[in-house]
């Protein structure tokens, strides 16, 4: 009769069978109670709460696919068309190789000066080296 890890409601005395009651959210029938009034009370509580739960389970997992897909929307899609470069694209010669390496030694100030130079827009407030 008792589900598996639930007590047979049969083998509860009254004032246990009341606290689960309380405890599933259940009232006690109205009237003149008896101990097969509160084991009926108790498996109908017992099932009602299974539902309960099964229900809520089921919709914290359409909560969170809703959510998956939703971020899956948001994340960010190159144009079509649009391929992927290498990250060492145009690098293949050694002079390259090496001006990239000069551009990582200049100082904060130096990189800001080329920049402008070039007519690149330097960001406002403080914005460091690796930044720019």
């Amino acid at each position: 009769m008792a589900a598996e890890g639930e007590e047979d409601p049969s083998k509860l005395s009254v004032a246990e069978l009341k606290k689960q009651l309380f405890w599933l959210g259940a009232g006690v029938p109205a009237g003149g109670v008896e101990k097969k009034d509160l084991i009926e009370a108790l498996i109908e509580a017992r099932v009602e709460h299974k539902k309960k739960l099964e229900r809520e389970a089921e919709a914290a997992k359409k909560e969170k696919e809703r959510l998956e897909a939703e971020a899956r929307e948001k994340e960010w899609k190159p144009p079509p068309g649009l391929k992927p470069k290498p990250w060492q694209c145009g690098l293949n010669e050694e002079a390259d190789k090496k001006d990239v390496i000069d551009l990582h030694l200049l100082s904060e100030d130096e990189l800001r000066q080329r920049i402008s130079f070039a007519g690149g827009k330097i960001p406002e407030g403080k914005v460091g080296k690796f930044y720019l």
